[in-house]
């Protein structure tokens, strides 16, 4: 058999080239790490109360979740009368001061006028169960003032 002068070595093989599917693959990797990462960024790390008896349902609304964090084991060590405060409020990632109403409700404004949702936008408060009730009333009131009817209260599974 005569050998071909274009292929020096041969004829040429069929194969398959998975490079590019090898590059999709570790994008959608990175995507996925990131897209979990910003989307934890929400929610603090709060040990939220088991209700008693719940009418809860999964709603799938456009909403907000409002963190209400309470002062750390070493604050309230350092200054007892902070147990069962709020220190923080976080909302979409911005974290204000226990306490600023005004700026609550600001933010919750904002995030109901950018969801374009209207009457049916929610806001879902999730806060520590070390917390006393009175701590959770301020954010309700911002809520309401932002004109926003629907709250929610984020509790653990039983």
């Amino acid at each position: 058999m005569r050998r071909s002068q274009v292929y020096a070595r041969g004829p040429a093989e069929m194969g398959f080239n998975v490079t590019p599917m090898i590059d999709m693959t570790f994008l959608l990797i990175v995507f996925f790490l990131l897209a979990g990462t910003f989307a934890s960024a929400d929610n603090l790390r709060l040990e939220v109360p088991a209700p008693h008896e719940s009418v809860a349902a999964e709603l799938d609304r456009p909403s907000v979740v409002v963190n209400v964090a309470p002062y750390s084991e070493a604050e309230v060590a350092a200054e007892p009368a902070r147990r069962g405060q709020a220190k923080l409020w976080q909302v979409r990632g911005r974290r204000l001061r226990a306490g600023d109403g005004a700026g609550l409700a600001e933010q919750l404004r904002q995030a109901r006028t950018a969801s374009g949702a209207g009457e049916a936008f929610e806001v879902e408060i999730r806060a520590d169960r070390s917390l006393h009730y009175g701590q959770v009333r301020p954010v309700m009131a911002a809520a309401r003032q932002a004109g926003i009817r629907t709250m929610n209260l984020t509790a653990r599974e039983p």
